[in-house]
């Protein structure tokens, strides 16, 4: 049997461009002249499988853990499969994965200890139990840069890290090292390319880098080691990085010091791991779990934050839908920020983060039509308004009714994962614990066809409150889904938080259109011209409130009220608002109240 994978598993492809990345920048230290590989490594054996991405990070993480004098290690079944979610392609139903999905992965997610998640041949459907998850937790990710192909970085690299991770293409001549004229087994030079491969390196000689491979221990070099020549190395590295690992802290910590603010208190977050956020969120998307990317979901997910409810360390659950023009990396950073706050008032947050897509997509709809429309409306605000309206009325109902579908699908049917994924939550809450519901914007409807199908699954279900930050839906949604809910006492309290109409007409859509996002919506997004919707002053005299737990509060951006937001978009941002809803859900006032710099996302 051969001691190495066959071709068709050697498919790592190289890193796509990312003008994110940083680059690691040597110091002026001497180096070395040699560094010899650390004695009895810890060789891997990845067998036939292309997992070699997760299998060359493995033995990067061991590595470093040994300098630190630690003998853990690692699962790199758990890295791959991380791997292939963090990749650029969909799905998992292919074998290779880049350097960079590997990183990706032990960023969001941790990695667990070897013994919890061990190499299986040919395993399919790996899941991430919630031990894995718990031992994740205490081994991610700390500072990692890019390497450029430059010898004396990795030179460099190497005498201040100890290992690099890296890609290359490997030819034929990786198959069967042999031992040079000083009795060092290196590999010999090909031009018969078969394919891509990851590994560590972890040394140097005058004549190429030690290459600690994982293809066995005995199958291959010696000891699993051998050298690559630098003329090969030079025609053949794909991609490089160096990392360390994160020191252990009570959680995973998305932040970085910021200086928004006088004093450097703000933390001016950027993309949120996913292990920050991952007992709080579920990610839909058409109706079903968005089992890739970043922020992935399935029903494994699920079962993880099942286990997470069942420690009832909290007095009430809030499940928030943010607005589905929000994209994912946004949503992710209120979950981020808002979690301290609700936890710290005994309020479990679980947030629905949806996919529509739109944010951008509407943004170019309307500049877009900016030009057309002052062209015929000259600089008249409102006959402005009136032309955008009319030339972004077919693509913005195309757009409308795609958000409208992200919203419902979810909870479409009994068997869809929307629905799943709430019977699951609501089935491990057991009604001991009082359940409220908060939906900004577009977050409205969706929580309409939540809050249906949760009463069709659970008959006996009560909600506590219901808050609703500057509602998309239409009066008519709110007649069909809410109404109903609110008589049979299946809803028992609702609370509208709206912009006064002064303040609507102040707003603004991308600096274009001259009036908050709901008027567009409803003048010309919406079916029908000028429909009504729940979020407008202009419209709730309509609505038909008598005898019903209904309150609407009106934002007249003053501070001293108990809703403060000057826009549309900016109720989520409000701490009035919000400590609103803290107060609303606790029958006091929080312990902890949200201020102004934590929703500064």
């Amino acid at each position: 049997m051969p001691g190495h994978p066959p071709a068709a598993a050697l498919n790592v492809v190289a890193d796509a461009p990312d003008f994110r990345d940083r680059f690691y920048e040597p110091s002026l230290s001497p180096l070395s002249e040699t560094m010899l590989p650390p004695r009895d490594l810890h060789i891997l054996d990845q067998g036939h499988e292309g997992a070699c991405t997760g299998f060359g990070l493995a033995a990067t993480i061991n590595l470093l853990y040994r300098f630190q004098g630690q003998a853990h290690r690692v699962s790199p079944r758990m890295l791959y499969e991380l791997a292939r979610r963090y990749d650029e392609w969909a799905g998992e139903d292919y074998e290779g994965s880049s350097c960079r999905g590997a990183i990706k992965g032990w960023r969001n997610s941790g990695v667990c200890l070897e013994q919890l998640a061990p190499f299986r041949p040919g395993q399919r459907h790996f899941a991430i139990t919630p031990r894995m998850a718990d031992d994740a937790r205490r081994r991610t990710l700390g500072a990692y840069y890019r390497l450029r192909p430059e010898i004396t970085d990795f030179h460099a690299a190497l005498n201040e890290v100890g290992v690099i991770y890296v890609s290359a293409r490997v030819h034929v001549g990786w198959y069967d090292p042999v031992a040079d004229e000083d009795g060092e087994a290196h590999i010999p030079e090909s031009p018969d390319i078969v394919g891509g491969h990851a590994f560590a390196i972890v040394g140097y000689n005058a004549k190429g880098f030690w290459v600690q491979n994982s293809w066995g221990g005995q199958a291959w070099g010696h000891g699993g080691l051998a050298l690559w020549r630098y003329a090969d190395w030079a025609r053949n590295v794909l991609d490089a990085w160096v990392v360390q690992l994160a020191l252990p802290t009570p959680q995973i910590f998305a932040g970085r010091a910021g200086d928004k603010s006088a004093g450097n208190r703000v933390v001016a977050r950027g993309s949120v791991p996913r292990q920050q956020i991952e007992d709080h969120f579920v990610h839909l998307d058409d109706g079903d779990y968005h089992d890739q990317g970043r922020y992935w979901s399935n029903r494994q997910h699920m079962t993880l934050v099942q286990h997470r409810l069942k420690q009832r360390d909290f007095d009430h659950v809030l499940l928030y839908a943010h607005g589905g023009l929000n994209s994912t990396q946004a949503s992710a950073q209120r979950i981020a920020a808002m979690k301290g706050v609700f936890l710290a008032n005994g309020i479990y947050p679980f947030h629905v983060m949806y996919d529509t897509g739109l944010v951008e997509e509407l943004r170019d709809v309307i500049l877009g039509k900016r030009m057309a429309a002052e062209r015929v409306a000259g600089d008249i605000r409102d006959w402005v308004d009136r032309r955008i309206e009319s030339l972004t009325r077919k693509v913005g109902r195309a757009l409308w009714r795609e958000m409208k579908f992200g919203a419902r699908q979810p909870f479409s049917t009994k068997r869809a994962d929307g629905s799943d994924a709430l019977g699951r939550l609501l089935a491990t809450l057991g009604g001991e614990v009082p359940i409220h519901l908060a939906g900004h914007s577009t977050g409205a409807i969706l929580q309409a066809h939540l809050l249906t199908r949760a009463v069709s699954l659970f008959p006996d279900l009560e909600v506590r409150t219901c808050s609703l930050l500057a509602p998309a839906a239409s009066n008519a949604l709110f007649e069909q889904c809410y109404v109903p809910l609110l008589e049979r006492g299946h809803l028992q309290e609702l609370c509208i938080y709206n912009l006064t109409e002064r303040l609507e007409r102040a707003d603004q859509v991308a600096q274009v259109y001259g009036k908050s996002l709901l008027y567009l919506v409803s003048r010309a997004f919406e079916e029908k011209p000028m429909t009504p919707l729940l979020g407008m002053q202009a419209y709730n005299p309509r609505l038909r409130l008598a005898g019903l737990p209904v309150e609407i509060v009106y934002s007249q951006g003053d501070r001293s009220q108990r809703s403060a937001s000057l826009s549309h978009g900016g109720f989520d941002n409000d701490p009035c608002t919000l400590n609103d809803v803290l107060r609303r859900i606790l029958g006091q006032a929080p312990d902890r109240p949200f201020v102004a710099e934590e929703l500064d996302y």
